[in-house]
Protein backbone atom coordinates (compact mmCIF):
# COMPACT_ATOMS: atom_id res chain seq x y z
CA UNK A 1 0.00 0.00 0.00
CA UNK A 2 2.08 2.88 -1.26
CA UNK A 3 1.78 6.46 -0.18
CA UNK A 4 0.72 7.48 -3.67
CA UNK A 5 -2.56 5.61 -3.03
CA UNK A 6 -3.27 7.48 0.19
CA UNK A 7 -5.36 10.62 -0.19
CA UNK A 8 -5.95 12.03 3.25
CA UNK A 9 -8.68 14.55 4.07
CA UNK A 10 -7.93 17.30 6.61
CA UNK A 11 -7.54 16.26 10.23
CA UNK A 12 -10.72 16.40 12.26
CA UNK A 13 -14.31 15.45 11.43
CA UNK A 14 -13.72 14.85 7.71
CA UNK A 15 -10.84 12.47 8.43
CA UNK A 16 -12.87 10.70 11.11
CA UNK A 17 -15.80 10.08 8.77
CA UNK A 18 -13.63 8.79 5.94
CA UNK A 19 -10.89 6.87 7.74
CA UNK A 20 -12.31 5.76 11.12
CA UNK A 21 -15.31 3.78 12.29
CA UNK A 22 -16.56 5.49 15.44
CA UNK A 23 -20.34 5.73 15.43
CA UNK A 24 -21.84 9.08 14.51
CA UNK A 25 -22.60 11.44 17.37
CA UNK A 26 -20.27 9.80 19.86
CA UNK A 27 -17.73 12.13 21.44
CA UNK A 28 -14.72 9.82 21.69
CA UNK A 29 -12.13 11.76 23.69
CA UNK A 30 -10.24 8.73 25.01
CA UNK A 31 -8.07 7.31 22.25
CA UNK A 32 -5.45 6.53 24.89
CA UNK A 33 -7.21 3.57 26.48
CA UNK A 34 -7.94 1.27 23.53
CA UNK A 35 -7.09 3.24 20.40
CA UNK A 36 -9.16 3.28 17.22
CA UNK A 37 -8.35 1.19 14.15
CA UNK A 38 -8.44 3.01 10.78
CA UNK A 39 -10.86 1.58 8.22
CA UNK A 40 -8.15 0.70 5.74
CA UNK A 41 -6.13 -1.16 8.37
CA UNK A 42 -9.26 -3.10 9.34
CA UNK A 43 -9.57 -3.99 5.65
CA UNK A 44 -5.95 -5.19 5.55
CA UNK A 45 -6.52 -7.28 8.67
CA UNK A 46 -9.66 -8.79 7.16
CA UNK A 47 -7.80 -9.67 3.95
CA UNK A 48 -5.24 -11.62 5.97
CA UNK A 49 -7.96 -13.35 7.97
CA UNK A 50 -9.61 -14.34 4.69
CA UNK A 51 -6.29 -15.63 3.37
CA UNK A 52 -5.81 -17.66 6.55
CA UNK A 53 -9.30 -19.12 6.25
CA UNK A 54 -8.98 -19.82 2.51
CA UNK A 55 -6.36 -22.46 3.27
CA UNK A 56 -5.26 -22.74 6.92
CA UNK A 57 -2.38 -25.12 6.25
CA UNK A 58 -0.96 -22.89 3.53
CA UNK A 59 -1.16 -19.90 5.85
CA UNK A 60 0.35 -21.49 8.97
CA UNK A 61 2.98 -23.63 7.23
CA UNK A 62 4.11 -21.30 4.44
CA UNK A 63 2.94 -17.67 4.93
CA UNK A 64 2.54 -16.70 8.57
CA UNK A 65 6.21 -16.68 9.59
CA UNK A 66 7.31 -14.43 6.73
CA UNK A 67 4.49 -11.97 7.40
CA UNK A 68 5.21 -12.01 11.16
CA UNK A 69 8.89 -11.25 10.54
CA UNK A 70 7.97 -8.44 8.15
CA UNK A 71 5.84 -6.89 10.91
CA UNK A 72 8.62 -7.38 13.44
CA UNK A 73 11.21 -5.85 11.11
CA UNK A 74 8.99 -2.84 10.41
CA UNK A 75 8.53 -1.96 14.06
CA UNK A 76 12.21 -2.63 14.78
CA UNK A 77 13.11 -0.03 12.17
CA UNK A 78 10.50 2.38 13.60
CA UNK A 79 12.19 2.26 17.03
CA UNK A 80 15.76 1.88 15.71
CA UNK A 81 16.39 -1.58 17.17
CA UNK A 82 18.12 -4.64 15.80
CA UNK A 83 15.31 -6.92 14.51
CA UNK A 84 16.74 -9.96 16.29
CA UNK A 85 16.19 -8.14 19.62
CA UNK A 86 12.49 -7.46 18.95
CA UNK A 87 9.47 -9.76 19.10
CA UNK A 88 5.74 -9.14 18.83
CA UNK A 89 3.43 -9.73 21.77
CA UNK A 90 -0.22 -9.04 22.49
CA UNK A 91 0.15 -5.91 24.62
CA UNK A 92 2.47 -4.13 27.02
CA UNK A 93 1.04 -6.06 29.97
CA UNK A 94 2.04 -9.30 28.23
CA UNK A 95 5.51 -7.91 27.57
CA UNK A 96 6.10 -6.98 31.21
CA UNK A 97 4.65 -10.27 32.46
CA UNK A 98 7.07 -12.04 30.14
CA UNK A 99 10.12 -10.38 31.68
CA UNK A 100 9.02 -10.44 35.32
CA UNK A 101 8.03 -14.10 35.16
CA UNK A 102 11.32 -15.01 33.47
CA UNK A 103 13.32 -13.41 36.29
CA UNK A 104 15.19 -15.82 38.51
CA UNK A 105 14.70 -13.85 41.71
CA UNK A 106 16.32 -15.10 44.88
CA UNK A 107 15.43 -14.47 48.50
CA UNK A 108 15.87 -10.79 49.23
CA UNK A 109 15.89 -9.70 45.57
CA UNK A 110 13.52 -6.84 44.78
CA UNK A 111 11.40 -5.38 41.97
CA UNK A 112 10.71 -1.63 41.88
CA UNK A 113 7.57 0.07 40.56
CA UNK A 114 5.91 3.38 41.44
CA UNK A 115 2.50 4.54 42.57
CA UNK A 116 2.02 5.78 38.98
CA UNK A 117 2.62 2.29 37.56
CA UNK A 118 -0.36 0.80 35.72
CA UNK A 119 -2.39 -1.27 38.24
CA UNK A 120 -2.19 -4.49 36.21
CA UNK A 121 1.61 -4.22 36.37
CA UNK A 122 1.49 -3.52 40.10
CA UNK A 123 -0.49 -6.75 40.45
CA UNK A 124 2.11 -8.57 38.33
CA UNK A 125 4.88 -7.35 40.63
CA UNK A 126 2.87 -8.51 43.64
CA UNK A 127 2.29 -11.91 42.02
CA UNK A 128 5.98 -12.39 41.27
CA UNK A 129 6.86 -11.43 44.83
CA UNK A 130 4.42 -13.92 46.35
CA UNK A 131 5.56 -16.65 43.94
CA UNK A 132 9.18 -16.48 45.12
CA UNK A 133 9.87 -17.00 48.80
CA UNK A 134 11.60 -13.95 50.25
CA UNK A 135 11.39 -11.75 47.12
CA UNK A 136 10.59 -8.05 47.64
CA UNK A 137 8.27 -5.65 45.86
CA UNK A 138 9.06 -1.95 46.36
CA UNK A 139 6.71 0.87 45.41
CA UNK A 140 8.23 4.33 45.11
CA UNK A 141 5.92 7.32 45.47
CA UNK A 142 6.37 9.89 42.69
CA UNK A 143 6.41 13.31 44.32
CA UNK A 144 4.44 16.25 42.93
CA UNK A 145 4.82 19.00 41.94
CA UNK A 146 7.58 18.08 39.51
CA UNK A 147 9.72 21.10 38.66
CA UNK A 148 11.99 19.41 36.12
CA UNK A 149 13.22 15.99 34.94
CA UNK A 150 15.96 15.84 37.54
CA UNK A 151 13.35 15.85 40.31
CA UNK A 152 12.25 12.40 39.15
CA UNK A 153 15.75 11.16 38.32
CA UNK A 154 16.94 12.11 41.81
CA UNK A 155 14.02 10.20 43.34
CA UNK A 156 15.19 7.06 41.55
CA UNK A 157 18.81 7.65 42.51
CA UNK A 158 17.95 8.10 46.17
CA UNK A 159 15.63 5.11 46.25
CA UNK A 160 18.08 2.74 44.58
CA UNK A 161 20.91 3.92 46.81
CA UNK A 162 18.75 3.14 49.84
CA UNK A 163 17.51 -0.22 48.49
CA UNK A 164 20.48 -2.10 47.03
CA UNK A 165 18.49 -5.32 46.77
CA UNK A 166 16.47 -4.06 43.76
CA UNK A 167 17.30 -6.14 40.68
CA UNK A 168 14.79 -4.71 38.18
CA UNK A 169 12.88 -1.44 37.93
CA UNK A 170 9.64 -1.10 35.97
CA UNK A 171 9.72 2.43 34.53
CA UNK A 172 6.90 4.11 32.63
CA UNK A 173 7.81 5.94 29.45
CA UNK A 174 4.47 7.77 29.68
CA UNK A 175 2.55 7.18 32.88
CA UNK A 176 -0.98 5.91 32.37
CA UNK A 177 -2.74 7.59 35.28
CA UNK A 178 -0.95 10.96 35.03
CA UNK A 179 0.25 11.24 31.38
CA UNK A 180 3.78 12.24 32.39
CA UNK A 181 6.63 11.69 29.92
CA UNK A 182 9.33 10.27 32.15
CA UNK A 183 13.04 10.99 31.50
CA UNK A 184 13.71 7.33 30.81
CA UNK A 185 17.18 7.74 29.29
CA UNK A 186 18.45 9.35 32.48
CA UNK A 187 16.63 6.82 34.68
CA UNK A 188 18.04 3.90 32.68
CA UNK A 189 21.52 5.28 33.29
CA UNK A 190 20.84 5.61 37.04
CA UNK A 191 19.63 2.00 37.07
CA UNK A 192 22.79 0.84 35.31
CA UNK A 193 24.94 2.72 37.84
CA UNK A 194 23.20 0.71 40.59
CA UNK A 195 23.38 -2.62 38.73
CA UNK A 196 19.60 -2.63 38.26
CA UNK A 197 17.90 -3.86 35.07
CA UNK A 198 15.45 -1.45 33.42
CA UNK A 199 12.05 -2.63 32.16
CA UNK A 200 10.40 0.24 30.28
CA UNK A 201 6.61 0.22 30.10
CA UNK A 202 5.98 2.12 26.87
CA UNK A 203 2.29 1.30 26.63
CA UNK A 204 1.52 4.82 25.34
CA UNK A 205 4.81 5.63 23.66
CA UNK A 206 5.13 4.17 20.12
CA UNK A 207 3.74 6.76 17.74
CA UNK A 208 3.39 9.46 20.40
CA UNK A 209 7.04 10.14 21.29
CA UNK A 210 10.31 9.32 19.51
CA UNK A 211 11.89 6.00 20.48
CA UNK A 212 15.50 5.18 19.62
CA UNK A 213 16.37 1.88 21.24
CA UNK A 214 20.06 2.10 20.43
CA UNK A 215 20.24 5.51 22.08
CA UNK A 216 18.08 4.63 25.10
CA UNK A 217 19.73 1.22 25.58
CA UNK A 218 17.27 -0.26 28.11
CA UNK A 219 17.45 -3.87 29.20
CA UNK A 220 13.82 -4.36 28.17
CA UNK A 221 11.19 -2.23 26.47
CA UNK A 222 7.58 -2.99 25.62
CA UNK A 223 5.05 -0.74 23.92
CA UNK A 224 1.59 -1.02 22.42
CA UNK A 225 1.15 -0.41 18.70
CA UNK A 226 -2.65 -0.45 18.85
CA UNK A 227 -2.86 2.90 20.65
CA UNK A 228 -0.90 5.54 18.76
CA UNK A 229 0.53 3.53 15.84
CA UNK A 230 -2.84 2.47 14.37
CA UNK A 231 -2.55 -1.32 14.34
CA UNK A 232 -5.49 -3.53 15.29
CA UNK A 233 -5.76 -4.26 19.02
CA UNK A 234 -3.59 -6.93 20.52
CA UNK A 235 -0.30 -5.81 18.98
CA UNK A 236 2.81 -4.68 20.84
CA UNK A 237 6.58 -4.86 20.64
CA UNK A 238 8.91 -6.37 23.19
CA UNK A 239 12.60 -5.46 23.00
CA UNK A 240 15.10 -7.60 24.89
CA UNK A 241 18.76 -6.64 25.09
CA UNK A 242 20.86 -9.37 23.55
CA UNK A 243 22.61 -10.33 26.77
CA UNK A 244 19.25 -11.40 28.21
CA UNK A 245 18.09 -13.63 25.33
CA UNK A 246 19.37 -16.75 27.03
CA UNK A 247 17.00 -16.52 30.00
CA UNK A 248 13.91 -14.65 28.76
CA UNK A 249 11.15 -17.10 27.86
CA UNK A 250 7.66 -16.39 26.42
CA UNK A 251 4.68 -17.01 28.66
CA UNK A 252 3.64 -19.92 26.41
CA UNK A 253 6.15 -22.75 25.93
CA UNK A 254 5.90 -24.41 22.54
CA UNK A 255 7.92 -26.08 19.77
CA UNK A 256 10.98 -23.81 19.75
CA UNK A 257 11.74 -24.04 23.46
CA UNK A 258 15.43 -23.12 24.03
CA UNK A 259 16.15 -23.26 20.30
CA UNK A 260 15.97 -19.70 18.99
CA UNK A 261 14.87 -16.55 20.78
CA UNK A 262 12.71 -14.99 18.07
CA UNK A 263 11.09 -18.27 17.07
CA UNK A 264 10.09 -19.06 20.64
CA UNK A 265 7.90 -15.96 20.58
CA UNK A 266 6.57 -16.63 17.08
CA UNK A 267 5.59 -20.24 17.72
CA UNK A 268 2.85 -20.01 20.34
CA UNK A 269 0.51 -22.74 19.10
CA UNK A 270 -2.37 -22.04 16.72
CA UNK A 271 -3.47 -18.42 17.01
CA UNK A 272 -4.50 -15.46 14.87
CA UNK A 273 -1.42 -13.31 14.17
CA UNK A 274 -3.18 -11.01 11.70
CA UNK A 275 -2.88 -7.96 13.96
CA UNK A 276 0.90 -8.47 13.92
CA UNK A 277 1.17 -8.79 10.15
CA UNK A 278 -0.64 -5.47 9.60
CA UNK A 279 2.23 -3.53 11.24
CA UNK A 280 3.86 -2.43 7.94
CA UNK A 281 0.50 -1.14 6.66
CA UNK A 282 -0.30 0.64 9.93
CA UNK A 283 3.08 2.38 9.96
CA UNK A 284 2.56 3.35 6.31
CA UNK A 285 -0.79 4.89 7.31
CA UNK A 286 1.01 6.74 10.12
CA UNK A 287 3.57 8.10 7.65
CA UNK A 288 0.91 9.10 5.14
CA UNK A 289 -0.83 11.15 7.81
CA UNK A 290 2.42 13.12 7.97
CA UNK A 291 4.27 11.10 10.59
CA UNK A 292 5.00 12.15 14.14
CA UNK A 293 5.51 15.83 13.37
CA UNK A 294 2.10 16.30 11.76
CA UNK A 295 0.18 13.97 14.07
CA UNK A 296 1.51 15.17 17.40
CA UNK A 297 1.56 18.75 16.13
CA UNK A 298 -2.18 18.63 15.54
CA UNK A 299 -2.94 16.75 18.74
CA UNK A 300 -0.76 18.86 21.00
CA UNK A 301 -1.98 22.17 19.58
CA UNK A 302 -5.59 21.08 20.02
CA UNK A 303 -4.98 20.03 23.61
CA UNK A 304 -3.08 23.25 24.41
CA UNK A 305 -6.14 25.30 23.46
CA UNK A 306 -8.62 23.04 25.19
CA UNK A 307 -6.76 22.61 28.46
CA UNK A 308 -6.30 26.35 28.83
CA UNK A 309 -10.01 26.77 28.26
CA UNK A 310 -10.79 24.12 30.89
CA UNK A 311 -8.56 25.75 33.46
CA UNK A 312 -10.19 29.11 32.81
CA UNK A 313 -13.81 27.99 32.69
CA UNK A 314 -13.60 25.42 35.48
CA UNK A 315 -11.37 27.50 37.76
CA UNK A 316 -8.96 24.61 38.26
CA UNK A 317 -5.45 23.74 37.08
CA UNK A 318 -3.38 21.19 35.20
CA UNK A 319 -1.20 18.51 36.76
CA UNK A 320 1.85 20.28 38.24
CA UNK A 321 4.54 19.10 35.82
CA UNK A 322 6.81 21.00 33.41
CA UNK A 323 5.79 21.50 29.79
CA UNK A 324 8.49 19.17 28.45
CA UNK A 325 7.09 16.31 30.52
CA UNK A 326 3.54 16.64 29.16
CA UNK A 327 2.56 13.88 26.74
CA UNK A 328 1.87 15.30 23.25
CA UNK A 329 -1.49 13.55 22.87
CA UNK A 330 -2.60 13.32 26.53
CA UNK A 331 -3.20 16.01 29.14
CA UNK A 332 -4.34 16.04 32.76
CA UNK A 333 -6.75 18.70 34.07
CA UNK A 334 -8.31 18.83 37.52
CA UNK A 335 -12.12 18.69 37.56
CA UNK A 336 -14.06 21.26 39.59
CA UNK A 337 -15.96 20.11 42.66
CA UNK A 338 -19.19 18.47 41.56
CA UNK A 339 -22.06 17.72 43.91
CA UNK A 340 -22.91 14.03 44.01
CA UNK A 341 -19.39 12.76 43.29
CA UNK A 342 -16.82 11.99 45.94
CA UNK A 343 -13.08 11.98 45.28
CA UNK A 344 -12.44 8.26 44.89
CA UNK A 345 -11.53 5.93 42.04
CA UNK A 346 -14.96 4.33 42.21
CA UNK A 347 -16.60 7.74 41.87
CA UNK A 348 -14.35 8.57 38.91
CA UNK A 349 -15.65 5.50 37.11
CA UNK A 350 -19.25 6.33 38.07
CA UNK A 351 -18.87 9.81 36.59
CA UNK A 352 -17.31 8.33 33.45
CA UNK A 353 -20.34 6.07 33.02
CA UNK A 354 -22.79 8.89 33.71
CA UNK A 355 -21.12 11.01 31.02
CA UNK A 356 -21.28 8.11 28.60
CA UNK A 357 -24.86 6.99 29.18
CA UNK A 358 -26.37 10.46 29.37
CA UNK A 359 -24.29 12.34 26.79
CA UNK A 360 -22.33 9.74 24.78
CA UNK A 361 -19.06 11.33 25.94
CA UNK A 362 -16.14 8.98 26.58
CA UNK A 363 -13.29 10.36 28.65
CA UNK A 364 -10.88 8.82 31.16
CA UNK A 365 -11.01 10.06 34.75
CA UNK A 366 -8.59 9.38 37.59
CA UNK A 367 -8.35 10.12 41.28
CA UNK A 368 -4.97 11.86 41.60
CA UNK A 369 -3.53 14.21 44.24
CA UNK A 370 -6.77 14.11 46.24
CA UNK A 371 -8.80 15.33 43.26
CA UNK A 372 -10.62 13.98 40.24
CA UNK A 373 -8.68 14.61 37.03
CA UNK A 374 -9.64 14.10 33.41
CA UNK A 375 -6.98 12.57 31.20
CA UNK A 376 -7.90 14.05 27.86
CA UNK A 377 -6.77 12.36 24.63
CA UNK A 378 -6.55 13.86 21.17
CA UNK A 379 -5.94 12.20 17.85
CA UNK A 380 -6.15 13.21 14.22
CA UNK A 381 -9.89 12.53 14.02
CA UNK A 382 -10.72 14.80 16.97
CA UNK A 383 -11.82 18.45 16.65
CA UNK A 384 -12.54 21.28 19.05
CA UNK A 385 -16.36 21.33 18.93
CA UNK A 386 -16.79 17.85 20.43
CA UNK A 387 -14.62 18.78 23.42
CA UNK A 388 -16.72 21.91 23.91
CA UNK A 389 -19.75 19.80 24.80
CA UNK A 390 -17.75 18.11 27.57
CA UNK A 391 -16.20 21.36 28.85
CA UNK A 392 -19.56 23.15 28.99
CA UNK A 393 -21.28 20.21 30.66
CA UNK A 394 -18.72 19.90 33.46
CA UNK A 395 -18.80 23.66 34.02
CA UNK A 396 -22.59 23.76 34.23
CA UNK A 397 -22.88 20.71 36.50
CA UNK A 398 -20.21 22.09 38.85
CA UNK A 399 -22.14 25.39 39.05
CA UNK A 400 -25.45 23.54 39.64
CA UNK A 401 -26.88 24.91 36.39
CA UNK A 402 -27.90 21.45 35.20
CA UNK A 403 -28.23 17.96 36.71
CA UNK A 404 -26.50 14.79 35.53
CA UNK A 405 -29.68 12.68 35.85
CA UNK A 406 -27.93 10.58 38.48
CA UNK A 407 -30.68 8.11 39.34
CA UNK A 408 -31.39 7.03 35.77
CA UNK A 409 -27.78 6.94 34.73
CA UNK A 410 -26.37 5.25 37.81
CA UNK A 411 -28.78 2.36 37.32
CA UNK A 412 -27.17 1.70 33.95
CA UNK A 413 -23.60 2.24 35.10
CA UNK A 414 -24.01 -0.20 38.00
CA UNK A 415 -24.13 -3.04 35.48
CA UNK A 416 -20.39 -2.53 34.91
CA UNK A 417 -19.45 -1.38 38.39
CA UNK A 418 -17.11 -4.33 38.94
CA UNK A 419 -15.00 -3.62 35.84
CA UNK A 420 -11.64 -2.41 37.21
CA UNK A 421 -9.77 -1.72 33.99
CA UNK A 422 -9.72 0.73 31.04
CA UNK A 423 -7.25 3.04 32.72
CA UNK A 424 -4.31 2.32 30.44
Amino acid sequence: MGSEEMTMPPFGLELREKEFCMRKGSMFLNHGSFGMVPRRIKDVQKSYIDKMDDHPDDWFRRNNLGKWKAGRDAIAMFVNANPEDVVLVQNATTGINTILKSLNLKEGDGILATDNTYPAIQFTCEHVKTSINGAKYHMMGVKYPIENEDDVVDQYRQFLSSNPNVRLAVIDHITSSTAVVMPIKKIIQVCREHNVMSMIDGAHAPGQVPIDMKDLDPDFYTGNLHKWAYTPRGCALLYVRKEHHAWVRPLVTSWYYLKEFTMEFFMQGTRDDCAYVTVPDALQFYDDLGGMTAITGHNSSLLDILTERMVTEWGTDKLPIPRDMEAPCLRMVRLPKMDGYDITTAEAYRLMDDLFYEHDIQVQLFCVLDSLFVRLSANVYNYADEYSVFINLIRDVSQNKRPMCLERISAKSSENSDMPFSAK
